[in-house]
């Protein structure tokens, strides 16, 4: 694939239970870093002084969490609860 684009990096701080939420909200990064480099560095620059949170760049990444969070999370469970079933089998 082509390299020196955004990793992204889910460490033993993320439960497996957060893992989705988490994991959608670090795509969002990676999808603004990966459509306007320059801007998604700029911007993040820019936003350092600013509480976590409160940056632009995290309140996107956090409304789409919110939004998609929960319905990826069912769908993880669902497909784990398949294949435990499969595996029993």
């Amino acid at each position: 694939g082509k390299s020196g684009g955004p990793i992204i990096t889910i460490d033993n701080r993320t439960t497996a239970g957060e893992t989705p939420g988490v994991l959608t909200h670090e795509v969002v990064h990676a999808g603004e870093s990966q459509k306007d480099p320059a801007k998604f560095a700029k911007d993040s620059k820019a936003e350092a002084a600013l509480p976590h949170d409160k940056r632009p760049q995290e309140q996107r990444a956090i409304a789409v969490q919110k939004a998609q969070g929960p319905a990826i999370t069912k769908e993880v469970k669902r497909i784990e609860k398949e294949r435990k079933k499969e595996q029993s089998q």
